[in-house]
């Protein structure tokens, strides 16, 4: 019985696989042997890591030691001699060259300059530098013999180079004399009078200006660039006297990727006028952060200036104090159209300039010994485009408008009782002018000697209290060009016109017979240097070429066709 149920069971199991299959998947037999148990291997095992192994492919050099011996090759070939050069010998030349120039013109006019320096030191050198010129005579119609005017200079400086810094001391003195010779024969008539009898009275400045100024020399930023400290002392023939101290420094500071350069300045400025009762004291005081940037080609300038200067005024013994104070905004933009040909520019600054008896002598010599003192303050905004036209062709063209308070305008009471006592020299009165132009200038030079430039200024005066913008030209055009030919001759020319003036307000002088305009005129210079070697030259210049007969004040005539002549010797 029990045989018969494992029969049965195996039956079934072998009958199980032919159930499974339907009569399309027929298969054939398989055979399947086994001879152990099944175990996992792996065949080869391969480590990846990060960084990967190169393979040296480098081929390594055999080491080999061998020797060169040399051997002579005989030959019949024999070269001529070559003659041995003499060389001559040469001094070392000093570095700047010491220099003597003089010359001579027509109304007694001596010139002499001289240079005497030596740079030859890389830590230290110095120099001195002397002029003299003067003049007698050449004003036409004039009622006094002479017109007499004279220049003089003496100058030294020393400088000391350390490693990261330059020491200068700066030493500058001028000794000039001017004469108050604007009185001609035809006003006698003018005014019928038959005469006035007057000696020519003379002006003479004298200045002496030590300066000490400190500079770095880094070429990393630096908390301070440069420090100065001077002084200029001045007196005149009428006893006026002025004391000036002016402390200058430059500073740079870095925030972040920027760096903000700041001024700051100290004016101080003590005049004691010939009248020996009015005396007149400024401080100014100068801060002036800015800072300059520059995003995708167009460059930035922000600042700030800041100005405070209070004035002290002493008349006998009554005291006036006044409080100046201007903020100018610093602001410059500079657009670049197409690069190192076109850019435009435009901005808006403005500053504060302490106006005393040596700067407005330096407008006018003419100017009485005794009158007012009020700072310069200008509000300037402007506009314009620069670039070159071609190669060598350079130009720079804008608009402006300057907004001045208390603008010195030089005037000369054109009445008979004033107009024939020039010894009083000419009157400096204040006003506030805006002044609105054109200008531009424009440079051609080939880089061979020949260079040609021009400059135009067109503008016009609004006053806020005088009639007129008293002697200032409302056009200025300016032509100079020179010329060096096979490093032996060199040309100058220069064509200088300058527009009409007004010199009082004729509405205020019914009966006055002078012409209350200056006209117009163009003075023309030209000069010539002959080189004849290194060490000799001569020259001759010719100022007013064509003669021009016109004033430079009411009254003030020029010298017509000064011509003069010399030599440069450099030692």
């Amino acid at each position: 019985m029990m045989s018969n149920r494992w029969f049965t069971a195996v039956l079934f199991l072998a009958t199980l696989p032919m159930l499974a299959q339907n009569e399309r998947d027929k298969v054939g037999s398989v055979e399947i042997n086994v001879s152990e148990a099944y175990k996992a291997q792996v065949k080869e095992a391969v480590r990846i890591v990060e960084q990967p192994t190169l393979e040296d492919t480098t081929a390594k050099k055999i080491p080999v030691n061998y020797d060169v011996r040399p051997k002579a090759l005989s030959t019949t070939f024999e070269p001529d001699p070559i003659k041995p050069i003499v060389i001559a010998g040469s001094r070392m030349p000093r570095l700047p060259r010491n220099m003597v120039r003089v010359g001579i013109g027509n109304f007694t006019t001596p010139y002499a300059e001289v240079f005497l320096g030596n740079d030859r030191s890389k830590n230290f050198n110095w120099g001195v530098h002397m002029r003299h010129l003067s003049s007698q005579t050449g004003v036409k119609d004039l009622a006094f013999r002479r017109n007499t005017w004279a220049e003089n200079e003496v100058n030294a400086y020393s400088k000391y180079i350390m490693r990261t810094s330059r020491l200068t001391l700066d030493v500058r003195s001028s000794f000039d004399r001017i004469s108050y010779y604007g009185l001609r024969n035809s006003h006698f008539e003018d005014f019928e009078v038959a005469s006035v009898d007057m000696d020519l009275v003379a002006q003479r400045y004298n200045t002496v200006a030590p300066t000490l100024r400190w500079e770095s020399l880094k070429l990393e930023p630096t908390y301070i660039k440069q420090a100065s400290l001077g002084y200029r002392y001045l007196w005149d023939a009428f006893n006026t006297q002025e004391n000036h101290i002016k402390a200058t420094s430059d500073w740079v500071f870095p925030v972040k990727e920027e760096i903000v350069d700041l001024k700051f300045n100290i004016d101080h400025v003590a005049t004691n006028f010939a009248d020996s009762t009015s005396r007149f004291q400024f401080t100014h005081i100068q801060f002036a952060p800015e800072i300059k940037s520059e995003y995708k080609n167009v460059f930035f300038t922000f600042g700030l200036n800041v100005n405070i200067n209070p004035r002290r005024l002493e008349i006998g013994d009554s005291v006036n104090e006044k409080l100046y104070s201007e903020f100018f905004p610093n602001i410059l933009i500079d657009i670049p159209l197409v690069r190192n040909v076109l850019a435009v520019y435009g901005g808006i600054d403005g500053e504060m300039v302490n106006q005393n008896m040596h700067s407005l002598s330096q407008q006018n010599p003419f100017i009485g010994p005794v009158f007012a003192l009020n700072p310069r303050r200008t509000f300037r905004y402007f506009a314009g485009v620069k670039g070159i036209l071609a190669k060598n062709l350079h130009y720079n063209a804008s608009l402006y408008h300057h907004s001045n308070k208390d603008l010195a305008i030089f005037y000369r009471d054109p009445s008979a009782e004033n107009f024939l006592r020039p010894a009083l020299g000419m009157h400096v009165f204040y006003d506030d002018v805006d002044i609105t132009g054109i200008k531009g200038e424009i440079t051609y030079d080939n880089n061979k000697g020949l260079r040609i430039g021009g400059h135009a200024n067109f503008r016009s005066f609004r006053m806020a209290d005088l009639p007129d913008a008293f002697h200032l030209p409302r056009a200025i055009v300016g032509v100079e060009g020179s010329y060096l030919w096979r490093e032996k001759i060199q040309g100058n020319i220069n064509f200088n016109y300058v527009g009409a003036r007004t010199a009082f307000n004729a509405s205020e002088f019914p009966d006055n017979p002078l012409n209350p305009q200056l006209n117009a005129f163009l003075d023309v210079r030209l000069g010539a240097t002959f080189h004849y070697n290194d060490q000799l030259s001569a020259f001759v210049n010719i100022s007013n070429f064509i003669a021009s007969d016109y004033e430079l004040y009411l009254g003030y005539n020029v010298q017509r066709f000064l011509a003069m002549m010399g030599i440069t010797y450099r030692l």
